[in-house]
């Protein structure tokens, strides 16, 4: 995520401090391995998945959010790193 963080920092403003794109994303997929790519698909499908019976309102990153600004934020990532090649 750090090649999103773009605007600010999360510490400073939380889920606001990214732009996610599958650009930003191709900068760090063209840098780890095959595995590692495998393995961060396979945790945002696990934190959507978890996500989905979280309270209704929760802390994440730099605030209190509800699960649906949380859960929202989670699949443009998702969208984002679909659009996204591994490094061969």
């Amino acid at each position: 995520m750090s090649e999103c963080e773009v605007y600010c920092v999360s510490a400073c403003c939380g889920m606001d401090a990214y732009q996610i794109t599958p650009e930003n994303l191709q900068r760090w997929a063209d840098r780890v391995s095959r595995s590692t790519f495998d393995d961060v698909s396979k945790e945002l499908d696990r934190a959507i998945e978890n996500l989905q019976s979280a309270p209704e309102s929760l802390f994440f990153l730099d605030a209190e959010h509800s699960r649906a600004e949380v859960l929202d934020w989670f699949r443009r990532i998702q969208a984002a790193f679909a659009a996204t090649r591994a490094a061969d």
